[in-house]
């Protein structure tokens, strides 16, 4: 099933997350041999309908340095299950080593196919795509890897070496993949398409924080791009390496949920499942509110749009809007009637003052910009809790739950509230923020809202990754970072010639599903209680469905499923009006 969405961006229920993996594997042994002949056992697991006349996509998972077992056999069978995709747990080490791995072996084993013969363990993958492909009930056009550990930096090293390349692979996602000089450094990555047609996969990098060097993901970057994929990475704060493995010392519930449930929305574009239309819409219904600053009493003009009373419960969750650096304006507006729209109260806040907002000289937004994220921060930030405090007053808004998102000059500031020491908001979320070390405060106690980053492949503005990743953590706060190959600074402004449909929708599904997991989320009126409803053959009608109204990371429970309806869910997609075929 395909949609086709119009107007901005609203749930829909993809990925709704639930603790554990399924009771037991449904996989089928099969016996293959690599280019050399040498024998090799995967296990596949094949989605009920699947056939000739109706053929599926498929993800050939690489595992990690255990080579395969249950843990890549449950995989199997959760996306077969669960998302309607063959998937085929592939060999690497050889069908010798099917009963198991010595745990002596792991490290030489490992090393020898990574650093010592990358050839062969790219042959081994190879092997195990061809052995999909020509199954006919796989679409062989769509068709991904995805590596966990060993096989995450298996997967990047097939994506980026010019010889490894198979027409038949669409995507490659690595899950704390080793992500040293062991991935690039091995003779045939190129920045070339040797004749012109080759199509390198995209690449969807998870990494956590702890696991891998800022460093290396820096290098990371620099290499896909000369090798000319199309990439996007995120990092999770704190988060040790193997933070998948069910039972493992490392094991994180709460960064597994995110990473499949980002794995899933990134496949679903590659496959074609999902497509986006863009077309703007208006600001009718949003508010001009006048207001002062508490530390300098400036007169201010902000903008609010409350979700329609008839349709979500109130007291409602909040989102305060910071400008970009040409004022509050139709854009932040629009922004405001988008979350509205998908239950929330927001408002777009002031902070250059009510006379400056409109059609701005370069030279006044610099002087502003300026006056605000580098010469005085403290009265930047005290426009944003007056903000708060002004939206958290409201008797329609629960003042328990708030966040706060940014553009630009506004992402820089809302890291720089909560670089400050500052609690109003759970979450605050930069998009396309200044990170340059000049507009990073020194930490003033505890961060306190969860921080997300959220910029573009080649946005100089990023800043020091390096030096973002040491401050966020000496803050002891809990971070997001996530970047898109390509993309430029203003991706998310709709009519910039640096607009980025995909990067777009993948940051702004990435705030709202952070949202739903930290603070309560909207309740639609007379469905309380009511998990958030699966899509229908019908095409919806105007509203959305709500996520859970309790939002933290989920707790244990029986079921075997990361598609069960009270925990993390929403998938963006295009606002409201929706064609389904």
């Amino acid at each position: 099933m395909k949609f086709v969405a119009s107007l901005l961006f609203t749930f829909i229920p993809t990925i709704v997350a639930q603790n554990g993996p399924p009771a037991e594997a449904l996989v089928e042994r099969m016996e293959y041999a690599d280019a050399d002949g040498a024998a090799l056992v995967g296990f596949l697991s094949m989605p009920e309908g699947a056939s000739a006349e109706s053929p599926v996509p498929a993800i050939v998972i690489i595992p990690d340095w255990n080579n395969v077992d249950d843990y890549e056999k449950l995989r199997a069978t959760m996306i077969a299950q669960e998302l309607g995709w063959a998937s085929f747990a592939a060999d690497i080490y050889g069908a010798e080593c099917e009963t198991g791995v010595p745990d002596d072996m792991r490290g030489t084993l490992a090393g020898t196919y990574r650093n010592e013969n990358p050839d062969l363990f790219l042959q081994r993958i190879a092997a195990a795509v061809d052995q999909v492909a020509a199954m006919p009930e796989i679409d062989s056009s769509k068709i991904a890897l995805v590596g966990y550990c060993f096989g995450g930096s298996g997967v990047l090293m097939f994506a980026i070496d010019d010889s490894a390349i198979n027409d038949n692979v669409a995507a490659v996602v690595s899950f704390h993949g080793g992500l040293g000089p062991h991935v690039f450094d091995h003779r045939n990555v190129s920045s070339t398409m040797e004749g012109g047609d080759m199509i390198k996969p995209e690449i969807l990098v998870l990494s956590g924080g702890n696991d891998d060097a800022s460093s290396d993901i820096q290098t990371l970057e620099m290499t896909l791009d000369n090798s000319t994929n199309l990439w996007e990475i995120t990092r999770y704060w704190g988060i040790e390496h193997a933070w998948t493995v069910w039972g493992g010392d490392a094991y994180n519930e709460w960064a597994d949920i995110r990473s499949w449930e980002s794995m899933v929305e990134f496949l679903q574009e590659v496959f074609n499942e999902t497509s986006f239309e863009y077309s703007p819409m208006g600001v009718d219904g949003v508010e001009a509110v006048d207001y002062t600053d508490a530390t300098d009493g400036k007169a201010l003009r902000g903008y609010l749009a409350q979700p329609n009373a008839s349709m979500y419960v109130t007291p409602s969750p909040a989102v305060i809007i910071i400008p970009n650096w040409d004022g509050v304006n139709t854009y932040e507006q629009e922004r405001a009637k988008l979350l509205s729209e998908l239950g929330y109260v927001a408002f777009a806040a002031d902070i250059y003052g009510a006379d400056l907002q409109n059609d701005l000289s370069q030279d006044v937004r610099i002087e502003q910009s300026s006056l605000y994220r580098a010469n005085n921060v403290s009265l930047f930030v005290s426009r944003m809790q007056t903000a708060i405090d002004l939206v958290k007053s409201y008797d329609f808004v629960d003042s328990e739950n708030v966040a706060m998102m940014g553009y630009c000059f506004g992402g820089t500031g809302v890291v720089q509230y909560a670089f400050m020491g500052m609690d109003g908001v759970k979450v605050v979320g930069a998009f396309h923020g200044n990170f340059e070390e000049a507009f990073l405060p020194a930490i003033e106690g505890p961060i306190v809202p969860y921080t997300m980053i959220l910029s573009g492949g080649n946005d100089g503005q990023h800043g020091n990754q390096t030096l973002v990743e040491m401050m966020l953590n000496n803050g002891t706060a809990e971070w997001e970072i996530s970047r898109w190959s390509g993309v430029d600074h203003g991706f998310t402004e709709w009519e910039s010639d640096a607009y980025n449909l995909n990067a777009d929708y993948r940051s702004w599904s990435a705030f709202l599903t952070a949202m739903g997991e930290k603070m309560a989320t909207p309740v639609r009126a007379g469905d309380a209680e009511s998990p958030v409803a699966a899509p229908t053959d019908e095409a919806p009608t105007e509203g959305v469905a709500p996520a859970p109204t309790e939002g933290s990371a989920p707790t244990q429970g029986s079921g075997s499923s990361y598609l069960q309806s009270g925990a993390i869910s929403s998938c963006l997609v295009l606002l409201l009006s929706m064609t389904w075929m």
